[in-house]
C-alpha cells in the first residue's frame, strides 16, 4: 500500500510544472514591487490558475483583477497598479527565453504552462518593446 502511495506522489511530482512566476512594476509611479511565486500547478494548466494560486496563498502581498472578454481574460490590475489606456500602460504577459524576456502570443487564460518555465506579468508602457516568443 505504501509503495503505491509513494508511486502516486512521484507521478504527481513529475506532472507538476514547477513554474516560477514574477509580477513586477518597475515604472516610476510610486508603487514599485516585485512578487515571486513558485507554483506546482500541473503541466497543461492555464497560466491564470498560477496567478489565482499566488493570490490565494498570499493575498496581502499579491492580488490581481482580470476582466473577462470573449477571447479570454485580460489582467487590468496587480497590487493596486491599474493599466490605463490614457497613460498608455498595460500588464504584459512575458516569458524568460534564453536569458531575456519575450512577449507571449497568447493570453493568461489560454496559455498552457510547461515544466520549469519562468513567466512574468510586467507593468509596461506602449513604448516598451519585447520580441515575440517563439511559440
Amino acid at each position: 500500500m505504501y509503495k503505491i502511495i509513494a508511486y502516486l506522489v512521484f507521478l504527481t511530482a513529475l506532472a507538476s510544472a514547477a513554474v516560477r512566476y514574477t509580477a513586477v512594476n518597475e515604472q516610476t509611479n510610486g508603487n514599485q514591487f516585485r512578487h515571486e511565486h513558485l507554483s506546482n500547478e500541473p503541466v497543461g494548466s492555464e497560466f491564470i490558475k498560477v496567478m489565482e494560486e499566488a493570490q490565494k496563498e498570499n493575498p496581502e502581498k499579491f492580488r490581481f483583477e482580470a476582466i473577462e472578454y470573449e477571447w479570454g481574460k485580460m489582467i487590468v490590475e496587480i497590487n493596486g497598479v491599474r493599466a490605463n489606456g490614457q497613460d498608455r500602460t498595460f500588464w504584459g504577459f512575458l516569458r524568460e527565453e534564453e536569458s531575456s524576456l519575450c512577449m507571449m502570443r497568447t493570453g493568461v487564460s489560454t496559455y498552457k504552462i510547461k515544466k520549469d518555465e519562468h513567466l512574468y506579468m510586467k507593468f509596461l508602457t506602449f513604448d516598451d518593446r519585447y520580441p515575440q516568443c517563439k511559440d
